[in-house]
């Protein structure tokens, strides 16, 4: 018994076992957790891939980029510089 639990046979069909596990009752019950939920509604209402690697192309990341850089960050009490002054400030004379 001992050698068939270091097996490579063995190991391959756990692993594949608890990767499907993982993605087939997991993964679906962590989608039913309520917070969990309205974000994926949000998401969806809004069009957006959860699984895109960069949100800011997308028109409806818009007004939420707009509402990240007007917010006040509580450590500093410094509102957050815009995109384009940043880039403002790199350019040389």
């Amino acid at each position: 018994m001992n050698g068939l639990l270091n097996s490579p046979h063995f190991r391959l069909i756990a692993a594949t076992f608890v990767i499907a596990a993982i993605w087939c009752i997991g993964l679906p019950w962590i989608a039913t957790i309520p917070r969990v939920e309205h974000r994926l509604e949000f998401l969806d209402e809004r069009g957006i891939d959860p699984s895109a690697m960069f949100y800011t192309e997308l028109e409806s990341m818009k007004p939420i980029l707009q509402r990240l850089e007007n917010q006040d960050f509580p450590a500093t009490g410094q509102a957050a510089k815009s995109a384009e002054s940043q880039d403002s400030e790199l350019e040389v004379p």
